[in-house]
């Protein structure tokens, strides 16, 4: 009896421990390199091209990149700038502004060559996390990192491909010392 239960313990764990595996190992990233240590550290937006078009030039922003995981925060209003509402007596039509006008996810990410995946665990957008991606085409030289969209890259959570436009986002970052 003692055989037969070591047997399950030993089989219970085995599957515990292959069921909290990452889903970063998916077939899609199958050997990916670890994130290269010159993306890691923390970023600004130098200039970010929403859909192509006109260029925001140094809104504020964060980008961080640690050892697989990252963070990215970023107005995304043409002038860089966010309408503040009074705390006590905001609007609904307020409160959808200020949500449009701020990107925030952080999660897990590989590089595969020069292609970046992230993975967002939190999303200020719920239908992103837990399961949406994206993926950007990476640049690197000195200080300045250059993330390039790759179209039809971007799923909801759900796996669905998002209804953006066909011209893909594009940021110049530069690292912050």
């Amino acid at each position: 009896m003692a055989i037969h239960t070591g047997r399950l313990v030993l089989v219970g764990t085995i599957l515990i421990l292959y069921g909290c595996g990452s889903r970063e190992q998916r077939p899609d990233t199958a050997g990916a390199a670890p994130p290269p240590s010159s993306m890691q550290g923390a970023w600004r937006l130098t200039e970010f091209r929403p859909g192509g078009g006109t260029a925001v030039t140094n809104p504020p922003s964060l980008f961080l990149f640690a050892e697989g995981h990252y963070s990215i925060l970023y107005v995304n209003t043409a002038d860089g700038k966010r309408t503040f509402a009074k705390p006590d007596t905001v609007s609904s039509a307020e409160k959808v502004r200020a949500y449009d006008t701020f990107i925030a996810n952080a999660g897990t990410y590989v590089v595969a060559g020069d292609t970046l995946v992230i993975r967002p665990l939190v999303s200020k957008h719920p239908n992103y996390m837990g399961g949406g991606e994206d993926r950007f085409m990476t640049r690197h030289a000195g200080d300045t990192l250059w993330l390039t969209e790759v179209p039809g890259s971007f799923r909801w959570a759900n796996g669905q491909p998002s209804a953006g436009g066909a011209t893909p986002d594009s940021f110049t970052l530069l690292r912050i010392h």
